[in-house]
């Protein structure tokens, strides 16, 4: 069977050997014996069943990246606002 395997660099699809509620189990890469296990869903990458899911995962997960760099964007023209208004102290 194959399903979608998103990252935040793309979508692909993948032969999948067999699966359970959390893991699918892929051919190796290595000479193809065996299988190699891997979580449903990590940190950095998730399988799906079909693509819309897998590209709502990515969008989700894109967007919540640009928020974070909003915020932190904030936080830095705060910090500079700061730093603009320094003044030494010594010469009073």
């Amino acid at each position: 069977m194959k399903k979608y395997y998103a990252t935040d660099g793309g979508i692909s699809t993948k032969e999948i050997v067999r699966e359970t509620d959390s893991s699918v189990w892929t051919p190796s890469r290595w000479e193809g014996k065996g299988e190699r296990r891997e979580a449903k869903v990590s940190t950095y990458s998730a399988y799906f069943d079909t693509f819309d899911e897998a590209f709502a995962w990515v969008l989700k997960r894109a967007n919540a990246r640009l928020e974070k760099a909003e915020r932190q964007v904030g936080y830095a023209k705060e910090q500079l606002k700061k730093v603009k208004g320094f003044r030494d102290n010594a010469e009073n």
